[in-house]
């Protein structure tokens, strides 16, 4: 993963050294204000060059041949010199070392290089050619440690700057090796790479640790240079460096954080005050589908659907303010998929400039368990609801009944009494008639309750629906139609034929009701199928059966459907969307088929229909494989 750019941008405007960056193409997309100064362009028009711009054409073969043979094969190359020519056509020497950046997928995506006029070495370097003493009077004034010893590595000089980084005089550094200031686990690696100095390969960049004379370890840069005789025999070694102690700290420190965002199993995102993505973790990339690439490219409103432009600046305002913002949101995948967000965002200040680091986690396990316990609590209390109404409707039901019947039989005694041709007889007929009609309400009153009284035989469902049909039939308006779906071979129930029989009908008066008169179909269906608790948990009944096998009735309209506020009351007594006195017809449904230990299923919306899957639990199937053994006959006492 990368580093914010503006982290980055900070890190390469303080380097000592000049800094520059390419696509694959060769075409300049960054650099630092060093590099600007070294060639003498602002960084626009640098941005709008290509690095053979900046460079004699002799070099443009010996570069392209440094970038195949070295950078493409191992990620980077040896330090090399070559020339730039400044915008003033001034023509001067540099040593780099250019490595390969790649992308998310481990793709070439461009180079970098570490760029450092040597003018000044290069003239050093002459001046030690011409004397010796001019050689000294030039190091001692120079800033970086500098020393030169022989092939064996015994000192031969030393500038001030060492003798003062190392806290040993002159005349204690000379004559010595240069070994015993290194550190011990480095010294075997800085010996090899000084045995491929070569007439041909007469500089060599090492960067290793020492021991300064305060006993302090840092890390060292030298560049080294060997000096051969005229049959190439490495004679002298002059050694220059820096100390980039500060530089591999910082490069640690962020290689640190970036390792530890990426371990983190939370996205995490670096943003600006203009909430656009500065850096993003490996979490991030994964959970929304992106490369790092395109989530660098991304803000806070291309993942957060409820992101608001116009509110951002207040919103900004009080992450600055309180440090510390808690909240939750929703992301948006790749794919178009939301999931929901606990947001921790603290605001961070980094060399001038505000910054919001955003931590996200992924809530939706905890969602869903909210979710399912706050269904727990409604069902529970529905079910507290429920049976509370079905103790009041069963016992006035009961009541009723036992009033009820002591009217019947009074009406059906003083009828009786009663000359045939007495006019007083005819009105107590249409009592006794209008009263017998209300026996029906009382039973589907007792069914609601789950009083009513079951007969339960083994029955075949579509044997009720083929037998009664015209039953059926007779509840519907006339402009409705009625289609008739059985499955074969259905398995058989355990259930009360009448019972049953008055779910249908309750189910088709409904349906036939919600056409409002209007031409339309209402399709009554049976099958089998095995549901499991996920399936069963959308019941609208409250009591939930065990998973199994279950022969379905499904009564299907085109009607009217209904709203989210008539389902949930639905089962309600005396509930109704038409006429008063209606509504008992879905109570006394849910009554039957909770004391079948059934389930209801329902889907309907507004001008969309309703469809009502009555779920009976099917009876197991005989063990064929079982036989069946009489009880010994008791032995015959003499």
């Amino acid at each position: 993963m990368g580093i914010p750019e503006e982290v980055l941008r900070n890190l390469y405007d303080n380097m000592m050294d000049a800094f520059g960056g390419v696509d694959m193409s060769g075409r300049i997309v960054m650099c630092n204000e060093l590099f600007c100064n070294l060639l003498g362009y602002s960084r626009e028009e640098l941005l709008s060059m290509s690095y053979t711009d900046l460079t004699p054409e002799k070099w443009h073969q010996f570069e392209a041949d440094i970038v195949r043979e070295q950078v493409l094969v191992r990620g980077y190359s040896d330090i090399y010199e070559k020339e730039y020519r400044r915008r003033d056509g001034v023509i001067f020497p540099v040593e780099l070392r250019t490595c390969l950046h790649r992308d998310a997928t481990g793709s070439p995506r461009g180079m970098w290089a570490i760029v450092r006029d040597i003018s000044e070495r290069k003239r050093l370097e002459e001046a030690l050619r011409a004397s010796e003493e001019r050689y000294r009077a030039v190091v001692e004034d120079q800033t970086e440690v500098i020393c030169r010893f022989l092939a064996d590595g015994t000192i031969t000089f030393v500038n001030d700057v060492y003798c003062r980084f190392f806290g040993k005089t002159r005349e204690g550094l000379v004559g010595d090796k240069w070994q015993p200031n290194a550190f011990e686990p480095d010294v075997l690696l800085i010996e090899e790479q000084l045995r491929e100095l070569s007439p041909e390969n007469p500089l060599m960049f090492i960067e290793n640790r020492v021991y300064s004379g305060l006993g302090h370890l840092h890390w060292m840069q030298f560049v080294n240079r060997g000096f051969f005789d005229q049959e190439g025999k490495l004679i002298e070694i002059q050694s220059v460096g820096r100390d980039i102690t500060e530089r591999r700290r910082a490069e640690q420190h962020l290689s640190l954080m970036n390792f530890a965002l990426n371990m983190v199993h939370e996205e995490a995102y670096l943003f600006n005050d203009a909430a656009n993505f500065r850096y993003v973790n490996e979490e991030a990339c994964r959970a929304l589908g992106y490369s790092q690439e395109e989530l660098l490219g991304f803000s806070l409103a291309d993942i957060d659907p409820a992101f608001q432009p116009e509110k951002w600046p207040e919103q900004w305002h009080r992450l600055v303010n309180q440090g510390v913002l808690t909240y939750e949101s929703r992301h948006r995948t790749r794919d178009g998929r939301e999931y929901p967000v606990e947001l921790n965002v603290s605001f961070i200040e980094y060399d001038g400039h505000g910054y919001g680091l955003y931590l996200a986690r992924d809530i939706t396990g905890r969602k869903r368990l909210e979710e399912e316990r706050l269904e727990t609590e409604r069902r529970l209390q529905q079910a507290k609801k429920m049976e509370s109404l079905g103790v009041l409707v069963g016992g006035i039901a009961h009541d009723f009944n036992n009033r009820l019947m002591v009217i019947l039989g009074n009406l059906n005694l003083a009828i009786r009494k009663l000359p045939a041709e007495s006019e007083v007889r005819d009105w107590l007929s249409q009592a006794e008639l209008v009263s017998q009609r209300a026996v029906p309400l009382i039973r589907q009153m007792l069914a609601y309750a789950g009083k009513g009284l079951l007969q339960q035989t083994e029955i075949d469902l579509n044997s009720i629906i083929l037998e009664d049909a015209n039953l059926f039939l007779s509840k519907l308006a006339e402009t409705a139609e009625l289609a008739i779906r059985t499955a074969p071979e259905l398995p058989p129930i355990q259930a009360d034929r009448e019972q049953i029989q008055q779910v249908i009908i309750n189910l088709i008066t409904n349906a036939s009701e919600a056409m409002n008169d209007l031409p339309g179909t209402i399709t009554l269906s049976t099958g089998v199928i095995d549901c499991d608790q996920v399936l069963l948990s959308r019941s609208i009944i409250d009591e939930i059966p065990p998973p199994g096998r279950f022969i379905y009735l499904e009564v299907t309209d085109t009607g009217c459907g209904m709203d989210e506020e008539t389902k949930r009351r639905l089962l309600e007594p005396f509930f109704t969307t038409k006429f008063p006195g209606r509504g008992l017809g879905m109570s006394a449904v849910m009554g039957i088929v909770r004391m079948h230990r059934g389930a209801i299923l329902l889907e309907s919306a507004p001008d969309r229909g309703t469809t009502f899957r009555v779920l009976l639990p099917a009876n197991p199937p005989a063990d064929s494989s079982q036989e069946v053994k009489p009880e010994p006959t008791p032995p015959n006492h003499p």
